[in-house]
């Protein structure tokens, strides 16, 4: 979005234990083939006639959940992971098949799995792929973040502050390799070696901030020491 995050992010779990990476970004719709992913939670025969395909707000589309967006220069980012509370707004649309994007026809809802009412709904949502998060992007008038100026990020590119919607909002415009700063630490943001155990609140380490201010729980892709690539910051 340009406000939930990359395609990348269905492999990483977006948002540590398979968080939705939701920042999204604020531009231009972008286009994507998941039909490749290999996630499948939904085993439906697509979406039929519903009563919703257009944004949040509008007639029979759903109550727009509150977000806080952060000015990334040139674009804007979800401040925060997006939380259960917020995508729980859109659980309660019935949407129409036109609202998926091109490989995600085989999508007959958006439920994550072990989705329940009562969950948290402070903590960031969990198990979504790559077409719940591009739906969700584009019904809150966003889109997945990408490359810088609109369309897809270029994954060559992924550590690129000038083409790289993500990387720039993440490493401060290129400045800092961990979006806290220049030196790694542990303890910040809830990876392993934090030892929290569990999803945290959103925004609730307060450590883990950066590269803008008031953008929370980040992971610079591509600058993580290789032995940390695989316990995610975010």
């Amino acid at each position: 979005m340009d406000g939930i995050s990359r395609a990348a992010l269905l492999e990483i779990a977006l948002l540590g234990l398979i968080s939705l990476a939701l920042p999204a970004c604020a531009a231009e719709g972008a286009e994507h083939d998941a039909s490749g992913s290999g996630k499948s939670y939904d085993e439906g025969e697509g979406l039929g006639d519903g009563a919703c395909a257009d944004i949040c707000g509008t007639p029979s589309c759903g109550r727009c959940p509150p977000a806080t967006l952060v000015d990334a220069g040139g674009f804007s980012i979800d401040a925060t992971e997006v939380r259960n509370g917020q995508y729980a707004a859109l659980l309660e649309v019935d949407f129409d098949a036109a609202v998926v994007p091109a490989g995600c026809e085989w999508k007959s809802g958006f439920e994550p799995e072990d989705w329940a009412d009562d969950l948290d709904p402070n903590l960031p949502v969990v198990n979504v792929d790559w077409c719940d998060a591009s739906v969700f992007c584009a019904w809150t008038g966003k889109r997945l973040c990408g490359a810088i100026g609109g369309g897809p990020a270029n994954w060559k590119l992924g550590d690129d502050a000038e083409t790289d919607q993500w990387y720039r909002a993440c490493s401060k415009a290129g400045e800092d390799p961990f979006p806290y700063g220049t030196a790694y630490s542990a303890s910040s943001c809830n990876g392993r070696e934090a030892e929290v155990g569990a999803l945290a609140p959103v925004a609730s380490m307060l450590g883990c901030e950066g590269g803008l201010p008031g953008l929370f729980d980040m992971r610079c892709p591509h600058q993580v020491p290789a032995a940390r690539r695989l316990t995610p910051q975010r």
